[in-house]
């Protein structure tokens, strides 16, 4: 959804924010079991949202390689020091590279 509100130019903060709000509360919620780590902050969901949406464009439509990026920042987020396997790596959409 967030890659067709991208294409179509139709993502503004205000639909951002739709996204924002409840991964927010996961996070905490997460933090509470801890599950994530202790020191982030609500502050830190738009910029943590904003990073994987980022990677969107430089995939095929119906690529799954955003996966690994979801995956990197799980770890990232987790603090414990415990790494997953990450998904394969897929090649760079080029031509996006210039929008």
């Amino acid at each position: 959804m967030l890659t067709a509100a991208s294409d179509a130019g139709a993502m503004t903060m205000d639909l951002a924010q739709r996204f924002f709000e409840p991964v927010s509360e996961l996070i905490r919620q997460g933090q509470e079991i801890g599950l994530f780590r202790p020191d982030l902050v609500a502050e830190d969901t738009p910029r943590l949202v904003l990073m994987l949406v980022g990677t969107l464009p430089s995939f095929e439509n119906g690529d799954e390689g955003w996966q690994r990026y979801l995956t990197l920042l799980m770890d990232m987020l987790d603090g414990s020091g415990v790494h997953s396997e990450l998904p394969e790596a897929v090649a760079v959409r080029a031509h996006n590279l210039r929008d």
